[in-house]
Protein backbone atom coordinates (compact mmCIF):
# COMPACT_ATOMS: atom_id res chain seq x y z
CA UNK A 1 0.00 0.00 0.00
CA UNK A 2 2.78 2.32 1.11
CA UNK A 3 4.52 1.64 -2.36
CA UNK A 4 1.55 2.31 -4.79
CA UNK A 5 0.81 5.54 -2.23
CA UNK A 6 4.86 6.73 -3.22
CA UNK A 7 4.37 5.96 -6.93
CA UNK A 8 0.91 7.41 -7.57
CA UNK A 9 2.45 11.17 -5.54
CA UNK A 10 5.45 10.68 -7.57
CA UNK A 11 3.71 10.74 -10.51
CA UNK A 12 1.71 13.59 -9.54
CA UNK A 13 4.50 15.57 -8.98
CA UNK A 14 6.26 14.88 -12.26
CA UNK A 15 3.13 15.75 -14.25
CA UNK A 16 2.56 18.91 -12.30
CA UNK A 17 6.12 19.70 -13.18
CA UNK A 18 5.51 18.84 -16.76
CA UNK A 19 8.78 17.43 -18.25
CA UNK A 20 10.74 20.49 -16.14
CA UNK A 21 12.94 17.85 -13.80
CA UNK A 22 16.16 17.02 -15.09
CA UNK A 23 17.42 15.09 -12.53
CA UNK A 24 16.02 12.17 -9.80
CA UNK A 25 18.45 11.25 -7.42
CA UNK A 26 17.89 7.93 -5.36
CA UNK A 27 19.37 6.18 -2.55
CA UNK A 28 19.25 2.31 -2.55
CA UNK A 29 15.79 1.36 -0.96
CA UNK A 30 12.65 -1.08 -2.47
CA UNK A 31 10.71 2.44 -2.15
CA UNK A 32 13.49 4.23 -4.23
CA UNK A 33 13.21 1.50 -7.06
CA UNK A 34 9.19 1.90 -7.02
CA UNK A 35 9.69 5.18 -7.52
CA UNK A 36 12.44 4.49 -10.08
CA UNK A 37 10.36 1.91 -12.05
CA UNK A 38 7.06 4.30 -12.17
CA UNK A 39 9.42 7.01 -13.67
CA UNK A 40 11.65 5.28 -16.30
CA UNK A 41 10.47 1.32 -16.96
CA UNK A 42 6.96 3.04 -17.56
CA UNK A 43 8.05 5.87 -19.72
CA UNK A 44 6.56 8.88 -17.44
CA UNK A 45 9.52 10.85 -18.65
CA UNK A 46 12.16 8.92 -20.21
CA UNK A 47 14.76 12.11 -20.79
CA UNK A 48 14.95 11.77 -16.66
CA UNK A 49 18.45 11.40 -15.64
CA UNK A 50 18.62 8.64 -12.75
CA UNK A 51 21.43 7.73 -10.56
CA UNK A 52 23.43 4.42 -10.11
CA UNK A 53 22.03 4.05 -6.32
CA UNK A 54 18.08 2.98 -7.52
CA UNK A 55 18.74 -0.35 -6.39
CA UNK A 56 22.59 -0.82 -5.62
CA UNK A 57 23.64 -3.33 -3.17
CA UNK A 58 20.06 -4.42 -2.93
CA UNK A 59 19.12 -8.17 -2.57
CA UNK A 60 16.11 -9.71 -4.36
CA UNK A 61 15.73 -7.00 -7.24
CA UNK A 62 12.36 -7.12 -9.07
CA UNK A 63 12.89 -8.69 -12.31
CA UNK A 64 10.02 -6.20 -13.64
CA UNK A 65 12.37 -4.13 -15.72
CA UNK A 66 13.90 -2.32 -12.49
CA UNK A 67 16.68 -3.73 -12.38
CA UNK A 68 17.87 -2.16 -15.01
CA UNK A 69 17.95 0.67 -13.03
CA UNK A 70 21.29 -0.58 -10.76
CA UNK A 71 23.11 0.85 -13.25
CA UNK A 72 21.23 4.51 -14.19
CA UNK A 73 22.32 6.71 -16.14
CA UNK A 74 25.16 8.20 -14.03
CA UNK A 75 27.87 7.06 -11.10
CA UNK A 76 27.74 8.92 -7.95
CA UNK A 77 31.11 8.54 -5.82
CA UNK A 78 30.84 9.00 -2.64
CA UNK A 79 33.56 11.27 -0.59
CA UNK A 80 36.38 10.47 -3.06
CA UNK A 81 37.00 12.39 -6.47
CA UNK A 82 36.20 9.77 -9.19
CA UNK A 83 38.59 8.53 -11.65
CA UNK A 84 38.91 9.74 -15.04
CA UNK A 85 35.84 8.30 -17.25
CA UNK A 86 35.42 10.02 -20.12
CA UNK A 87 32.56 7.36 -21.67
CA UNK A 88 30.05 7.89 -18.50
CA UNK A 89 29.01 10.51 -16.43
CA UNK A 90 29.66 10.62 -13.16
CA UNK A 91 29.18 12.99 -9.90
CA UNK A 92 31.13 12.91 -6.65
CA UNK A 93 29.31 13.11 -3.57
CA UNK A 94 31.55 15.06 -1.22
CA UNK A 95 30.81 16.74 2.04
CA UNK A 96 32.65 20.16 3.16
CA UNK A 97 33.18 18.60 6.55
CA UNK A 98 35.64 15.68 6.44
CA UNK A 99 34.69 13.08 8.82
CA UNK A 100 37.06 9.90 9.43
CA UNK A 101 33.98 7.46 9.53
CA UNK A 102 32.66 8.84 5.93
CA UNK A 103 29.76 10.92 7.07
CA UNK A 104 29.30 14.48 7.46
CA UNK A 105 26.50 15.37 5.48
CA UNK A 106 24.96 17.00 8.66
CA UNK A 107 26.38 19.03 11.00
CA UNK A 108 29.48 17.40 12.77
CA UNK A 109 31.10 19.07 15.28
CA UNK A 110 34.02 16.44 15.68
CA UNK A 111 34.95 16.67 11.84
CA UNK A 112 37.17 19.01 10.00
CA UNK A 113 36.30 21.26 7.74
CA UNK A 114 38.32 21.57 4.67
CA UNK A 115 40.45 24.25 3.68
CA UNK A 116 39.74 26.69 0.44
CA UNK A 117 42.90 24.85 -1.60
CA UNK A 118 41.59 21.80 -0.73
CA UNK A 119 38.02 22.97 -2.25
CA UNK A 120 39.42 24.44 -5.42
CA UNK A 121 41.64 21.42 -6.18
CA UNK A 122 38.61 18.92 -5.58
CA UNK A 123 36.58 20.82 -8.21
CA UNK A 124 39.14 20.64 -10.60
CA UNK A 125 40.59 17.54 -10.09
CA UNK A 126 36.57 16.17 -10.67
CA UNK A 127 36.27 18.53 -14.33
CA UNK A 128 39.79 17.01 -15.61
CA UNK A 129 38.53 13.70 -14.61
CA UNK A 130 35.33 14.50 -17.13
CA UNK A 131 32.91 14.74 -13.80
CA UNK A 132 30.70 16.95 -11.99
CA UNK A 133 31.36 17.76 -8.15
CA UNK A 134 28.18 17.88 -5.75
CA UNK A 135 29.83 19.69 -2.66
CA UNK A 136 27.55 19.67 0.73
CA UNK A 137 27.33 21.81 3.49
CA UNK A 138 26.18 21.11 6.72
CA UNK A 139 24.66 23.70 8.83
CA UNK A 140 24.89 24.35 12.67
CA UNK A 141 21.85 23.18 15.15
CA UNK A 142 20.80 26.86 14.54
CA UNK A 143 20.48 26.52 10.95
CA UNK A 144 23.27 29.03 10.05
CA UNK A 145 26.05 27.58 8.44
CA UNK A 146 29.99 28.09 10.30
CA UNK A 147 31.71 30.44 9.28
CA UNK A 148 34.77 28.58 7.16
CA UNK A 149 32.16 27.12 4.81
CA UNK A 150 30.66 30.03 4.10
CA UNK A 151 34.38 31.67 3.27
CA UNK A 152 35.07 28.48 1.20
CA UNK A 153 31.75 28.83 -0.81
CA UNK A 154 32.89 32.67 -1.31
CA UNK A 155 36.56 32.06 -2.54
CA UNK A 156 35.32 28.93 -4.89
CA UNK A 157 33.16 31.45 -6.65
CA UNK A 158 36.11 34.22 -6.65
CA UNK A 159 37.99 31.89 -8.13
CA UNK A 160 35.38 30.88 -10.76
CA UNK A 161 35.06 34.18 -11.81
CA UNK A 162 39.00 35.00 -12.90
CA UNK A 163 39.23 31.56 -13.82
CA UNK A 164 35.92 29.73 -14.83
CA UNK A 165 36.65 29.55 -18.78
CA UNK A 166 39.08 26.61 -17.62
CA UNK A 167 36.03 24.53 -16.09
CA UNK A 168 32.59 25.85 -17.59
CA UNK A 169 31.68 24.49 -20.66
CA UNK A 170 34.81 22.25 -20.69
CA UNK A 171 35.29 18.13 -20.96
CA UNK A 172 38.09 16.14 -19.21
CA UNK A 173 41.55 15.38 -21.01
CA UNK A 174 43.24 14.38 -23.00
CA UNK A 175 45.78 13.92 -20.71
CA UNK A 176 44.95 11.55 -17.54
CA UNK A 177 44.31 13.84 -14.46
CA UNK A 178 46.26 12.42 -11.31
CA UNK A 179 48.33 14.02 -8.30
CA UNK A 180 50.48 16.16 -10.87
CA UNK A 181 46.37 17.83 -12.20
CA UNK A 182 44.90 17.73 -14.97
CA UNK A 183 43.76 19.10 -18.73
CA UNK A 184 40.60 20.06 -19.63
CA UNK A 185 39.66 21.27 -23.04
CA UNK A 186 36.78 23.10 -25.31
CA UNK A 187 36.96 22.80 -29.15
CA UNK A 188 41.04 23.61 -29.93
CA UNK A 189 41.41 25.40 -26.43
CA UNK A 190 43.33 23.12 -23.85
CA UNK A 191 43.73 23.80 -20.38
CA UNK A 192 46.17 22.28 -17.58
CA UNK A 193 45.59 22.39 -14.12
CA UNK A 194 48.65 21.92 -12.53
CA UNK A 195 49.41 21.17 -8.96
CA UNK A 196 52.55 19.68 -8.54
CA UNK A 197 56.01 20.92 -10.24
CA UNK A 198 59.21 19.40 -10.63
CA UNK A 199 61.26 22.71 -9.93
CA UNK A 200 60.53 25.39 -13.00
CA UNK A 201 59.42 22.10 -15.13
CA UNK A 202 56.67 20.01 -15.99
CA UNK A 203 56.51 17.19 -18.78
CA UNK A 204 53.93 15.97 -20.89
CA UNK A 205 53.08 13.06 -23.51
CA UNK A 206 53.39 14.69 -27.18
CA UNK A 207 50.85 15.75 -28.98
CA UNK A 208 49.24 15.68 -32.34
CA UNK A 209 47.91 18.87 -32.66
CA UNK A 210 50.22 22.05 -32.63
CA UNK A 211 50.18 24.64 -30.10
CA UNK A 212 50.06 27.95 -31.54
CA UNK A 213 50.09 29.97 -28.21
CA UNK A 214 50.51 29.59 -24.54
CA UNK A 215 49.88 31.53 -21.33
CA UNK A 216 49.13 30.97 -17.92
CA UNK A 217 45.95 32.71 -16.63
CA UNK A 218 47.11 32.52 -13.25
CA UNK A 219 50.04 35.05 -13.54
CA UNK A 220 53.48 34.38 -15.30
CA UNK A 221 55.52 34.10 -18.23
CA UNK A 222 55.45 30.66 -19.64
CA UNK A 223 57.91 29.08 -21.90
CA UNK A 224 56.53 26.04 -23.89
CA UNK A 225 58.72 23.72 -26.16
CA UNK A 226 57.11 20.93 -28.20
CA UNK A 227 58.67 18.03 -29.67
CA UNK A 228 57.76 14.65 -31.26
CA UNK A 229 58.94 12.95 -27.17
CA UNK A 230 56.49 15.70 -25.73
CA UNK A 231 55.35 19.42 -24.25
CA UNK A 232 58.03 20.83 -22.03
CA UNK A 233 56.24 23.56 -20.01
CA UNK A 234 58.40 26.02 -17.70
CA UNK A 235 57.80 28.46 -15.28
CA UNK A 236 59.32 29.85 -12.46
CA UNK A 237 58.70 28.77 -8.97
CA UNK A 238 57.76 32.47 -8.37
CA UNK A 239 54.96 32.58 -10.80
CA UNK A 240 53.73 28.93 -10.17
CA UNK A 241 50.19 29.26 -8.14
CA UNK A 242 50.39 27.53 -4.19
CA UNK A 243 46.85 25.96 -5.50
CA UNK A 244 46.48 25.81 -9.14
CA UNK A 245 48.81 27.18 -11.85
CA UNK A 246 46.28 27.45 -14.83
CA UNK A 247 47.73 27.45 -18.30
CA UNK A 248 45.53 28.04 -21.61
CA UNK A 249 46.62 26.45 -24.62
CA UNK A 250 45.65 27.08 -28.57
CA UNK A 251 45.83 24.20 -30.83
CA UNK A 252 45.81 24.13 -34.62
CA UNK A 253 43.23 21.53 -34.05
CA UNK A 254 40.24 19.61 -31.45
CA UNK A 255 41.52 18.70 -28.56
CA UNK A 256 39.12 15.79 -28.73
CA UNK A 257 41.30 14.04 -31.00
CA UNK A 258 44.24 13.67 -29.01
CA UNK A 259 42.49 10.75 -27.43
CA UNK A 260 43.88 7.55 -28.03
CA UNK A 261 40.92 4.68 -29.20
CA UNK A 262 38.89 6.77 -26.57
CA UNK A 263 41.52 6.77 -23.50
CA UNK A 264 43.43 10.08 -22.09
CA UNK A 265 47.49 9.99 -22.71
CA UNK A 266 49.03 9.03 -19.44
CA UNK A 267 51.36 11.79 -17.61
CA UNK A 268 53.98 10.54 -15.11
CA UNK A 269 53.89 12.65 -12.21
CA UNK A 270 56.73 14.88 -11.60
CA UNK A 271 59.72 13.88 -9.09
CA UNK A 272 61.35 16.57 -6.70
CA UNK A 273 65.05 16.38 -7.19
CA UNK A 274 68.03 18.57 -5.82
CA UNK A 275 71.13 18.72 -8.15
CA UNK A 276 74.39 18.68 -6.72
CA UNK A 277 77.06 19.86 -9.13
CA UNK A 278 80.36 20.29 -8.09
CA UNK A 279 81.45 23.59 -9.08
CA UNK A 280 84.32 23.51 -5.61
CA UNK A 281 87.44 25.30 -7.42
CA UNK A 282 89.95 24.03 -4.95
CA UNK A 283 88.52 20.23 -4.84
CA UNK A 284 88.89 20.12 -8.46
CA UNK A 285 91.74 22.74 -8.78
CA UNK A 286 93.64 19.94 -11.02
CA UNK A 287 90.58 19.49 -13.24
CA UNK A 288 88.40 22.06 -15.23
CA UNK A 289 85.12 22.42 -12.61
CA UNK A 290 83.14 21.40 -16.06
CA UNK A 291 83.47 17.45 -15.19
CA UNK A 292 82.67 15.59 -12.18
CA UNK A 293 79.75 13.25 -11.20
CA UNK A 294 76.47 14.91 -10.84
CA UNK A 295 74.44 13.39 -7.20
CA UNK A 296 70.79 13.41 -7.80
CA UNK A 297 68.81 12.85 -4.40
CA UNK A 298 65.26 13.32 -3.61
CA UNK A 299 61.64 11.79 -3.45
CA UNK A 300 59.97 9.12 -5.61
CA UNK A 301 56.32 7.60 -5.24
CA UNK A 302 56.38 4.05 -3.47
CA UNK A 303 57.61 1.03 -5.75
CA UNK A 304 59.31 2.69 -8.18
CA UNK A 305 62.73 1.39 -9.06
CA UNK A 306 63.43 3.90 -11.83
CA UNK A 307 64.25 7.29 -12.98
CA UNK A 308 63.94 9.15 -16.44
CA UNK A 309 66.59 11.69 -16.72
CA UNK A 310 67.58 14.43 -19.18
CA UNK A 311 70.84 15.99 -19.96
CA UNK A 312 71.12 18.97 -22.57
CA UNK A 313 73.91 20.97 -23.46
CA UNK A 314 77.72 20.52 -24.07
CA UNK A 315 79.77 17.85 -22.32
CA UNK A 316 83.57 17.83 -23.15
CA UNK A 317 84.00 15.38 -26.13
CA UNK A 318 80.51 15.57 -27.63
CA UNK A 319 76.92 17.04 -27.46
CA UNK A 320 74.81 15.06 -25.48
CA UNK A 321 72.01 12.82 -26.41
CA UNK A 322 69.20 15.56 -25.25
CA UNK A 323 66.77 12.75 -24.75
CA UNK A 324 65.31 10.98 -21.57
CA UNK A 325 67.22 8.22 -20.11
CA UNK A 326 66.16 5.17 -18.14
CA UNK A 327 68.00 5.09 -14.53
CA UNK A 328 67.66 2.60 -12.43
CA UNK A 329 68.39 3.27 -8.94
CA UNK A 330 67.64 2.00 -4.92
CA UNK A 331 68.27 4.40 -2.32
CA UNK A 332 70.36 6.78 -4.15
CA UNK A 333 71.33 7.30 -7.98
CA UNK A 334 74.49 8.55 -9.34
CA UNK A 335 75.45 9.35 -13.19
CA UNK A 336 79.06 9.97 -13.95
CA UNK A 337 79.21 12.83 -16.44
CA UNK A 338 81.42 14.74 -18.34
CA UNK A 339 79.61 18.22 -18.86
CA UNK A 340 79.52 21.66 -20.06
CA UNK A 341 76.63 24.15 -19.04
CA UNK A 342 74.38 21.02 -18.90
CA UNK A 343 71.54 20.85 -17.34
CA UNK A 344 69.07 18.21 -15.64
CA UNK A 345 65.74 17.78 -16.56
Amino acid sequence: MRERKLRIKVRGVLIHLDGKTSILFLNASSLHICIAAEVVVIGLQGDLLVNNRAAAGLPDVPSDGSNRLVAGDYDTPEQRIGTFQYGRAWESCVTMTHCDDGGGWSYRPDGRTRSLDECIQMLVSTVTGDGNLLLNIGPLPTGRFQPQEIANLQGMGQWLRKYGESIYGTRGGPYHNGGWGGSCHRDRTLYLHVFQWAGDTFQLPPLQAKVLHAAVLTGGVIELEQTAEGLTVVLPASQQDKTDTVVKLELDSPARDEFVDGKPLSVSPPVPLTLHSPVDYQVFQRRTWLEGEICISGCVPSGSDSLEVQLTGESLHDNLPGGWITVGFDARVRYHLHKSQSQLG
